[in-house]
């Protein structure tokens, strides 16, 4: 949502400031007119991991980050993929991924918040959005999950674990926001 002041546009990374008090959001009339947001990505360096504490023999996972998207190959029979960013996310109510690009069969797909590296089972996972599915299906979409109730330090997680032996798991994702 785009703020304008005197015909500028504010930027939404950026508090607004009333009477030397910062402010997430802006209203106008009691309507919400600007709200500010936290760009996971692009623009931070991620943590990158493959294959840990899965308690597959899988081969072939990746877990990268370009310019222009956050690449996870999930690999192949029993392989993982899995980025984390440490953040704060006290002031923030929503985390949304957009996945631009992707694939997933025989798959577990899950992004949330963490208190460090999540394997298979789960671990360390405070609160996440998942599908584990064995049949095909898309990751592509932008997906929210509330993080309302989340304070202090954590991880924004997102974790891609292969199952099959005949095709790769994948997906790209080219925004991760908190707002």
């Amino acid at each position: 949502m785009a703020l304008f002041y005197n015909n500028t546009q504010v930027s939404t990374t950026q508090n607004v400031y009333l009477n030397s008090q910062a402010s997430n959001q802006v209203f106008f009339n009691n309507n919400l007119v600007g709200k500010r947001t936290f760009g996971g990505f692009p623009g931070r360096t991620w943590e990158h991991y493959t294959n840990l504490t899965d308690g597959g023999s899988g081969y072939g996972a990746e877990s990268r980050q370009t310019d222009a998207v956050l690449v996870l190959n999930g690999g192949y029979n029993g392989s993982s993929a899995q980025c984390l960013l440490y953040t704060d996310f006290t002031p923030w109510n929503t985390l949304t991924i957009n996945v631009n690009d992707g694939s997933c069969s025989y798959a577990q797909f899950r992004f949330g918040v963490s208190n460090g590296i999540v394997n298979l089972y789960g671990n360390n996972q405070v609160k996440a959005w998942e599908n584990n599915s064995i049949v095909s299906w898309s990751p592509i979409g932008s997906k929210s999950l509330d993080v309302s109730s989340v304070t202090g330090n954590k991880y924004i997680f997102i974790y891609l674990y292969s199952g099959s032996t005949v095709a790769a798991n994948w997906c790209h994702i080219n925004s991760v926001v908190l707002s």
